[in-house]
């Protein structure tokens, strides 16, 4: 973004612009001018009816504060794209130029990113977080009982879904992939060589193995299943009467549309029973949810290595030790938690007498 002013701007011809980039890498511009204005190859559009409240800013570290306003009439600006949480996290740009002279350069008026969207029959108003509200954020690890890495994240050591199987390629042991043909199971590398030229005939039993090229693979059970929905009743609670896993298999993990009206979108999974393969969301979906939609899903993780009741050692019963107890023995060593550290009760104990 160019920061330089060549020259004064003239407040009788100043306007303000905003420059909204979401998460999925679309870029809109926005003007509250009278005509679209375009600068560094960015259209900024004036028919969007976008206009902001009155912007406080002070010296100390308090988080500016800003609220940005639009008519969901705007061709770009669509209340689909609202409701799929598409504007959440989106960087924006703020500056004002000179509309007569666009070539004169910007002068910034602030940055940072579009929070909290409200939405109503006219219109939204989204609110704006410059940098200084990153302050207000916990940075650095907190002492928990409970684990604190994402499920699947490069400190959690999970692989949630591994990469297909490819033909000729060098495997080393711990490996793990998934037949091009989804069968609900994964593959792990216990012979380090060498994958054939074709892809084996799977032996899709947990525990078998199968001999590819100069590798051997055993099959395990999968973190990530595919399904269908069999039965509706609302956005935020439908089955897959195909699924036989255990009750709350599947809770705490993130349920991916990959077909239907929410196709691309997400949201963990607040419930799941194995009675019927019945799912329960966090929160509804925004869009009407239908059988035969399809799904990817994740299985869950309840972030503890100890349940109360477990007693010290081998015996806990935490999913980090239990559900995740496969072909490295146990996840434990990457467990992000601290298992045996005392609870409220005993810090204000007092001492025995």
């Amino acid at each position: 973004m160019k920061t330089t002013v060549s020259a004064v701007l003239n407040s009788e011809t100043l306007v303000s612009c905003w420059k909204v980039t979401r998460q999925d890498g679309t870029t809109f511009g926005f003007t509250d001018h009278d005509a679209d204005l375009e600068i560094d190859s960015v259209t900024y559009m004036a028919a969007s009816g976008f206009s902001r409240t009155a912007t406080r800013q002070s010296a100390d570290l308090n988080p500016d504060n800003l609220d940005l306003q639009g008519v969901l009439s705007s061709a770009a600006i669509t209340d689909d794209d609202l409701a799929a949480g598409l504007y959440l996290g989106a960087e924006v740009w703020h500056f004002q130029v000179d509309w007569s002279d666009t070539a004169a350069g910007k002068h910034k008026l602030d940055y940072g990113m579009i929070g909290p969207v409200t939405r109503n029959r006219n219109g939204f108003v989204a609110e704006f977080y410059s940098l200084s509200h990153l302050l207000n954020q916990t940075i650095g690890r907190k002492y928990s009982k409970d684990c604190q890495h994402v499920l699947g994240d490069s400190n959690c050591g999970i692989e949630l879904e591994p990469s297909d199987w490819a033909a000729s390629t060098a495997v080393s042991a711990l490996d793990a992939v998934k037949p091009t043909t989804y069968d609900g199971k994964r593959y792990v590398c216990t012979t380090a060589g060498t994958t054939g030229a074709t892809e084996p005939t799977w032996d899709d039993t947990v525990g078998n193995a199968t001999v590819d090229g100069t590798a051997e693979w055993t099959c395990y059970a999968a973190y990530t299943y595919q399904g269908a929905l069999t039965a509706v009743t609302d956005n935020q609670t439908f089955a897959d009467s195909s699924r036989t896993e255990a009750d709350d298999y599947f809770k705490y993990g993130i349920l991916t549309w990959q077909t239907g009206n929410n196709a691309g979108l997400e949201m963990h999974v607040k419930a799941f029973a194995n009675t019927g393969g019945a799912f329960t969301l966090l929160a509804p979906m925004p869009f009407e949810v239908q059988v035969g939609d399809t799904y990817k899903v994740s299985v869950g993780c309840n972030h503890k290595l100890k349940l109360d009741g477990d007693s010290w050692g081998s015996s806990y019963s935490g999913d980090c030790r239990v559900k995740f107890n496969l072909e490295n023995g146990g996840n434990a060593v990457n467990y992000g938690g601290f298992p045996e550290l005392p609870g409220n009760d005993t810090v204000l104990a007092g001492p025995d007498l």
